[in-house]
């Protein structure tokens, strides 16, 4: 017995020592990137991309930044994913190397300051509103007191379906405050008492400012569902072709109940095409 026992323990150990060259030797997977939209970096990519990485081993590097960001690190080559906030340009589509998949819906919500009484309004009168042709609360059931439409124009070489709904020609108010982001959006509506703005659900989630009813439904993915709340947008991925193994890995991951549990934290997961991998 007292032969076997080191023979056992130096089999033991070649044998893990095989395996861990086994290990070492196998080719590490490639760092995945994605760079997109804020919204959707912060509504749910971070996330998606720790998660990715847990349950795969692979790397995955996540940046924010804006539409025109994610396109361009899928034109460059490199990224392998891109994120957008607006539906794609013709211009944008010409000559890309890959394609636009939307994955889900992102509601946006009208938002005042806390101590305003109004509790909804129409799609009419939030036109109207962000046109400058209704001035005073009181047009609308509120305080005998001038609006402050805060807004903030982004993509405007691109078609945005909630734009189209919620400005009538996309122009704003001729005193509108305009800011160059969504977090400057809704301070503003929380410092100054009178204002009003539109922003993704997932930033009004974020800040002291009172959502409003619009055509009498709430901003809820539910009232979406049912076609009752009219302002919503796609969340899109570029994805680069021809699709690598670490980018079909993640859309695989994508289609999982942990992937959709995420993206429902802000957002109306969608349902992906399939053969995108």
């Amino acid at each position: 017995m007292t032969g076997v026992l080191p023979f056992a323990f130096r089999a033991a150990r070649a044998a893990g020592l095989f395996a861990a060259l086994l290990l070492a030797a196998r080719p590490a997977a490639a760092l995945l990137r994605y760079q997109g939209t804020h919204i959707l970096t912060l509504g749910a990519m971070q996330d998606l991309g720790r998660a990715f990485t847990a349950a795969t081993g692979i790397p995955m590097e996540v940046e924010g930044g804006s539409c025109d960001g994610g396109l361009k690190g899928v034109r460059d080559g490199t990224h392998a994913l891109g994120g957008m906030c607006c539906p794609p340009s013709r211009r944008d589509l010409a000559g890309l190397p890959g394609r636009v998949v939307p994955i889900a819906l992102d509601i946006k919500v009208v938002v005042v300051h806390p101590s305003n009484p109004v509790a909804g309004l129409t799609l009419e009168q939030l036109r109207r509103i962000q046109a400058g042709e209704i001035r005073s609360w009181a047009e609308v059931g509120g305080p005998d007191a001038p609006i402050a439409v805060v807004y903030r124009n982004h993509c405007p070489q691109r078609p945005e379906p909630v734009l189209e709904k919620a400005v009538a020609g996309r122009r704003y108010a001729e005193r509108g405050i305009q800011v160059y982001t969504s977090q400057d959006l809704v301070a503003s509506v929380a410092r100054y008492e009178h204002a009003i703005g539109v922003v993704s659900r997932l930033f009004a989630g974020r800040a002291n400012v009172k959502w409003l009813r619009l055509e009498g439904a709430e901003p809820t993915p539910e009232a979406v569902r049912a076609g009752r709340y009219p302002l919503t947008g796609p969340l899109s991925l570029v994805v680069r072709t021809p699709v690598g193994p670490e980018a079909a890995a993640f859309l695989r991951f994508l289609r999982t109940t942990w992937a959709r549990s995420l993206l429902e934290r802000h957002f109306i997961p969608l349902e992906l095409p399939e053969g995108l991998e």
